[in-house]
């Protein structure tokens, strides 16, 4: 057994989690670690998330939106560059907006695209 104080860390990765103890152990001013992993094994009650999957939905999603989106812009650009509406010499105001109603994200980019 480990003398002295000791403080945990833990870290999750993938479908585990990496605890590392970190224990000072009198007499010695070197800290002794011990590291083990378990398979999803939560130290709290706390919801535990899937870093990776989580991290490759937000990117998965953030693709459609930027594809979707230029293709309207793109779209919508033509349209009212043959029907006159603009010269396209202009420069556009745009916005995009990201929401997420349970997690009370309300994100709002704004920029300009310029034609020439």
């Amino acid at each position: 057994m480990l003398d002295g104080c000791r403080e945990l860390a833990l870290y999750t990765s993938g479908g585990g989690s990496r605890a590392i103890w970190r224990s000072a152990i009198e007499n010695n001013p070197e800290p002794a670690y011990s590291v083990g992993w378990w398979n999803s094994l939560p130290l709290t009650n706390e919801a535990v998330m899937d870093e990776d999957r989580f991290n490759i939905e937000v990117r998965q999603f953030l693709k459609q939106v930027g594809i979707t989106s230029q293709r309207e812009i793109e779209r919508a650009v033509r349209e009212a560059l043959a029907s006159g509406q603009i010269e396209g010499k202009e420069k556009l105001k745009v916005s995009a907006r990201i929401q997420i109603e349970r997690v009370a994200l309300d994100h709002e980019i704004e920029g300009e695209i310029a034609l020439s």
